[in-house]
């Protein structure tokens, strides 16, 4: 992936391209760029957009070090349809926000905006290829990611009245109604409390379904109530259960929206101790740290160190719309914006789970609902095929199954994210194609109780710039694009079409015989959902 210093500097040079090319606009407010800058500002306010980008563009090249000429030029290139050179400008707003030392929610916005519009092509080659000689956490596959979930939230399996599917529990049931079965399923559970009669016949249910239990454990009166005792009676019942376990303890520490929130050094004292533990009586027990996606600036502070910590998990939803508010859509809002702060920090260390990951097929408030079955149907296919194409550190993605319009709490009403209630939208078969890739791991293994990983899936290794054939070679690309609905990638071999793919991974063979000798040239080009080019780019391909 392009470092943002590496986007800065694409933008750098769309800059300086931009500044040779003539224009009227220098002439028309007197070569002055402040003057340029009101006038291209007076334009947008009537709606003469491409009129605003000459002046703002000549602005931009007289006063380069104004975060707010190129914030304005970017919306400009928007109104015009240019999403790339917006992008550019807004990577440039960035990086002044940034070397000024300004606030570093102005940088943020500015970047994800930026990131909104920005395209990508990545292109990738699918091989078998051996596991890499690292020393492995507890549980952690060679290769490939688990595939979890959480149904308590299901409507389906609460109602008396189901039928269910002969012997079946809901974990099994769930199975059946995905196609495969889960790794691991997880649920919540409060410091303080015991695994009562309820809970262990849940957690003895998932063990039957031959899946691992993963529990958020918190502590919701605070972490005055993590004491000793308390967890050594739990770490006990988890012994007990004879199955892996995924303890996720207080997690989304650095938000302020939960009580175990506050003091970093507290908490990892409290942690450390829950890791002890755990390590002496429940050696079944693997240790995820799972912070919030925001607030960054607050995240590293709590980490507790490498060895204290099994699994660095995060937890990132797309919901089509913001807080419910149907005003505001979230279309090109990229969910993996919320993982590369997460991943390029930890995932030299750590494997990385997605501790939780669902995108709305219903939003907004009651009585303003929409069905939003399309964008869940983008969201989750880009989200888990970039997992499996570009994040291969990432060793676990659990679904949270639910539909929070029955939430108690009414403010919270507004997006369902239930897989089963999606079926027939497309959003239930769509899961269920992308979870048939043996990519995605229906068991735990590599720890206590669980056997060694025995078959590797294949592996996806970045092509950069150039690559050898010496037989048919399968070829993905990863495409990112300011469109959230991509119509189709377009691959040309030496100029002629080769094949088309209309859904990620946009996965095609390429044939040894159709190579010449010497360099071959392969383009992928991208089209948005209105049939434009979004983004072109090609590799070399030596026969």
């Amino acid at each position: 992936m392009k470092t943002f210093q590496q986007k800065v500097c694409l933008a750098l040079g769309t800059m300086m391209m931009l500044a040779a090319i003539p224009t009227y606009a220098g002439a028309s407010c007197g070569g002055n760029g402040w003057n340029c800058y009101k006038k291209g500002m007076s334009y947008m306010q009537q709606g003469q957009y491409a009129k605003a980008v000459e002046e703002l563009k000549y602005a931009a090249t007289k006063l380069p070090d104004q975060a707010a000429v190129h914030s304005e030029l970017a919306k400009a290139y928007e109104k015009v349809e240019k999403y790339q050179l917006a992008a550019d400008h807004y990577y440039k707003q960035a990086a002044l926000y940034k070397n000024k030392g300004e606030n570093q929610q102005s940088y943020l916005a500015a970047l994800r905006k930026a990131d909104e519009l920005n395209s990508t092509i990545e292109f990738y080659q699918v091989e078998e290829a051996p596991a890499e000689t690292v020393q492995l956490a507890k549980y952690e596959p060679a290769r490939g990611a688990y595939i979890g979930a959480f149904i308590g939230g299901e409507q389906k399996f609460k109602d008396s009245s189901y039928n269910w599917g002969g012997d079946l529990n809901e974990f099994e049931e769930f199975n059946e109604m995905t196609g495969k079965k889960h790794a691991t399923f997880f649920d919540y559970g409060s410091i303080g409390t015991t695994l009562n009669q309820s809970l262990q016949q849940q957690e003895q249910d998932i063990k039957a379904a031959g899946a691992a239990v993963h529990i958020a454990y918190e502590p919701n009166r605070g972490l005055q109530e993590v004491t000793k005792e308390a967890i050594t009676k739990y770490a006990e019942e988890l012994r007990d259960l004879g199955v892996p376990v995924f303890l996720r303890y207080a997690s989304e520490m650095n938000g302020k929206w939960v009580p175990w929130n506050g003091n970093p050094s507290l908490y990892i004292e409290k942690w450390k101790m829950v890791h002890d533990i755990m390590e002496q009586i429940a050696p079944n027990v693997a240790m995820v740290w799972s912070p919030s996606e925001m607030p960054l600036d607050q995240i590293d502070a709590y980490y507790p160190g490498d060895a204290y910590v099994d699994w660095v998990g995060i937890s990132i939803y797309s919901a089509q719309f913001e807080n419910g508010d149907i005003t505001k859509p979230t279309d090109r809002r990229n969910p993996l914006e919320s993982l590369d702060y997460i991943y390029n920090k930890y995932a030299s260390r750590k494997p990385i789970m997605i501790s939780e990951y669902a995108a709305s097929h219903e939003a907004g408030f009651a009585p303003n609902k929409q069905d939003t079955s399309k964008f869940a149907v983008a969201k989750m296919t880009y989200f888990y095929e970039s997992i499996k194409t570009k994040y291969p550190r990432v060793k676990c993605i659990q679904w949270y199954s639910a539909n929070n319009y029955n939430l108690a709490d009414k403010s919270k009403n507004r997006v369902n994210y239930s897989l089963l209630e999606g079926g027939g939208k497309g959003v239930l078969e769509r899961y269920k194609k992308i979870i048939e890739d043996p990519y995605f791991l229906s068991n735990v293994v590599n720890g206590p109780l669980v056997e060694k990983q025995a078959n590797l899936p294949k592996a996806s290794k970045q092509i950069k710039g150039s690559v050898k054939a010496t037989k048919d070679m399968t070829l993905r690309t990863w495409v990112k694009s300011y469109d959230a609905y991509i119509s189709q990638v377009v691959y040309k071999l030496n100029g002629e079409r080769l094949e088309v793919c209309a859904t990620a991974p946009y996965e095609i063979t390429v044939p040894y015989a159709k190579l010449k000798s010497g360099k071959n040239t392969l383009e992928a080009v991208v089209f948005d959902s209105k049939s434009r080019v979004a983004k072109t780019e090609s590799i070399t391909i030596q026969k």
